[in-house]
């Protein structure tokens, strides 16, 4: 009774997508089928300052279909509850992963079936990473890989003034392999924390001052990795359609890689760059453009080592009503090139999505990936560095039932 008044609206959101994909195996001779259905359900709990969302999804696959089929379960799900005035923000989620997949992953976690939603976002669903996403620089070198994520986040953001504004995120994430997986994704846990201030220089000019630090413990390797960095960035609005930035930096690692090992003291360059260009073409049509790279500091669980790594990518999107044609391009390489557990991984994709009626969507595309990569990784056996994979879906979305 006493909250009745207080509740401005119950949202619930269900949607499924459902597809196959062709793809290669990891000994490079062979291919194989894979098909999955991923339903997936958010409610949100809308208040007057404050929302609770909750979400959930599953994805449902059978791996090498026609050959020797295997059934695999993916997991995801967070709760994000977010409270606001006209300056301050304040959220708390929690957020996990829990299953098996194939190792390429499926299309249908980075898919949205709904419509672009053009609100203010503050009684969006909680984001779901994509799962087993853990080993981003080399593939696992299996058919199916089981993993496990959770993440604790709290983030604050606060309006200071009308050109001044902060925020900051503090987490505790806790990842890493199950079963057998665990041998070459070993448990990786530990802190981190980020803090931003942004200042808006002119209309088109801001300046964006980052300070982060993470730890983190392999206890199974009795490894730990601090790392604590700094950077500056600035964002320029060059025309309506046409954004930059440009950022530099510098990162602190303290690497203990085992018990025994001596402590190394390093200094990194860090630094990005991006660019952006839109087009509006005759009949309502959009083109965009963009371009991006980076240069970072991160840790892989498949060598069990913190790395600078420089990495570039390109894509382009052409939309016009229901039709959606995009492509894009990446490489990736960690510095040293020349060093013993040196690696490289560049590749590119296309997807294809028609809208055939409302929150009905088909999904149409290919993927290739070729990946250099350290003897300390590969697994017994047959590998290929070139993995490729073809799918083709359907989306379904049921509208919104707001209560």
């Amino acid at each position: 009774m006493l909250l009745a008044p207080t509740l401005a609206a119950l949202t619930i959101t269900i949607s499924d997508y459902s597809g196959a994909q062709l793809r290669s195996q990891t000994n490079g001779s062979d291919t194989a089928l894979d098909v999955y259905t991923s339903p997936a359900a958010s409610a949100v709990f809308g208040f007057k300052r404050s929302s609770l969302a909750f979400s959930y999804s599953v994805s449902f696959g059978l791996i090498d279909a026609t050959r020797e089929p295997t059934y695999v379960v993916m997991q995801q799900g967070g709760v994000v509850h977010s409270w606001w005035t006209r300056r301050l923000r304040l959220s708390t989620s929690v957020s996990g992963a829990l299953g098996s997949q194939s190792y390429l992953g499926t299309p249908s976690q980075q898919l949205s079936v709904s419509e672009p939603d053009s609100g203010s976002g503050q009684n969006a669903a909680p984001e779901q990473q994509p799962a087993g996403d853990a080993a981003s620089t080399f593939l696992p070198q299996r058919e199916v890989v089981e993993t496990f994520a959770a993440r604790l986040s709290l983030g604050l953001s606060y309006s200071l003034s009308r050109r001044w504004s902060y925020s900051q995120n503090l987490g505790y994430d806790v990842s890493g392999g199950r079963g057998v997986s665990e041998d070459f994704l070993p448990l990786q846990r530990g802190p981190s924390a980020a803090l931003s201030l942004s200042h808006q220089l002119t209309r088109r000019d801001t300046l964006v001052t980052t300070l982060d630090g993470r730890i983190i413990d392999v206890p199974s390797r009795d490894s730990r990795f601090v790392t604590i960095g700094a950077q500056e960035t600035w964002q320029h609005r060059f025309a309506e359609r046409t954004t930059g930035q440009l950022g530099a930096g510098l990162s602190y690692l303290r690497a203990r890689p085992a018990a025994d090992a001596p402590i190394d003291h390093s200094l990194y360059g860090v630094g990005s760059a991006a660019f952006g260009q839109g087009y509006a073409l005759a009949d309502r049509a959009l083109l965009s453009l963009t371009l991006s790279s980076s240069l970072s500091t991160s840790y892989n669980p498949l060598t069990a080592t913190v790395a600078q790594r420089l990495s570039g990518s390109a894509g382009v999107s052409w939309e016009k009503e229901r039709l959606t044609l995009s492509a894009s391009t990446y490489v990736t390489q960690t510095l040293p090139p020349n060093a013993p557990d040196a690696a490289r991984s560049y590749g590119a994709g296309a997807t294809a999505q028609y809208r055939l009626v409302d929150r009905v969507l088909l999904v149409f595309g290919a993927r290739w990936s070729h990946q250099v990569v350290p003897e300390t990784v590969l697994s017994e056996g047959d590998f290929s560095p070139d993995q490729w994979a073809i799918f083709a879906g359907i989306g379904l979305g049921l509208p919104p039932l707001v209560l």
